[in-house]
């Protein structure tokens, strides 16, 4: 464990952005990123930071002529604009809108995640063992194969009821109906996202009052998750098992 100063939470040496990649031209190329990252650094007489004081002082204070001036969060988008990603399915605002109250699961991993076979499997049972309506973005490319996301027998039966899969989701919006709009609270409390804990998401979240549960992937996820359970205490971690698998 590596800890750099009081009041910035230990990590584990193996969380470096480098470091999970089995093939070593990958790793390579990361290590020499983020060394390229450092060295653009020097000298500069300013460095702005999409983050604010009262969220990160221990980590601002390391970052000499460190200026916060977030939060930074997405500029409205019409529904005709694209994403980075691909095209956002805004059907899903009104479906999230005809949930109960205080009861829906959203579940986006970001934009780089990919999960094997297995591991998309019991991500689907988990959901579908909580008896909860989920909005879930399951991108095309989200499991390590060519032929796209292949669900479990019966799977897609749900949809009917109490579960919606999109490509990709407005989330700014998404997680905006889970504020209040003047005396009369929304129809839906998104009170969960299943998240990578990017830092985009993660500010997306905190910024509209959003708990977390954590499943980091890589890079600076690893520091955004313990950050989030341990200094924020807005979030919850969940625990691999020993094959690495987040089990159902």
């Amino acid at each position: 464990m590596v800890q750099l100063s009081e009041g910035v939470p230990a990590f584990w040496s193996a969380h470096q952005l480098w470091l999970p990649f089995e093939d070593t031209k990958v790793a390579e190329i990361f290590l020499k990123c983020v060394e390229k990252s450092g060295e653009s650094l020097k000298g500069l007489s300013h460095i702005l930071c999409n983050t604010f004081e009262e969220l990160e002082s221990p980590f601002l204070d390391l970052i000499n002529n460190a200026i916060p001036i977030g939060p930074l969060l997405p500029a409205n988008k019409t529904k005709q604009q694209p994403s980075s990603v691909g095209a956002q399915d805004w059907s899903c605002i009104d479906w999230l809108n005809q949930q109960p109250t205080s009861s829906v699961i959203y579940v986006s991993l970001g934009s780089t995640t990919v999960l094997s076979q297995h591991q998309l499997g019991e991500l689907a049972f988990g959901l579908e063992h909580t008896g909860r309506p989920f909005l879930w973005v399951s991108r095309p490319d989200i499991m390590d194969s060519s032929s796209g996301a292949v669900y479990p027998e019966g799977f897609m039966d749900l949809f009917a009821t109490c579960a919606l899969i999109v490509g990709w989701a407005p989330q700014k919006e998404v997680l905006a109906l889970n504020k209040n709009k003047g005396n009369s609270p929304t129809v839906l409390s998104a009170i969960e996202v299943l998240t990578h804990c990017g830092w985009n998401s993660t500010m997306e979240a905190v910024c509209n009052g959003v708990p977390m549960l954590c499943w980091a992937y890589f890079g600076d996820q690893f520091l955004n998750r313990t950050t989030i359970i341990e200094v924020w205490k807005v979030g919850l971690e969940l625990e691999k098992e020993d094959d690495g698998t987040i089990g159902k």
